[in-house]
């Protein structure tokens, strides 16, 4: 009985984990109006862009 228990809840984790990735991945975007760009590329040099994941706590 407990065995079956386990292997449930690891199921249930696995989904929701799963599910979890699906949606913060396709909500990142990135826009940049055409202003900015101007004056992006009058500074001259590489751009560099990190990516992070913050969380509101």
């Amino acid at each position: 009985m407990n065995a079956k228990r386990v292997f449930v809840l690891a199921a249930v984790a696995l989904l929701l984990s799963v599910a979890a990735m699906m949606a913060s991945s396709g909500g990142l975007r990135l826009e940049i109006s055409g202003e900015a760009m101007e004056k992006l590329s009058s500074m001259g040099g590489d751009l560099r862009l990190e990516w992070g994941l913050y969380r509101n706590t």
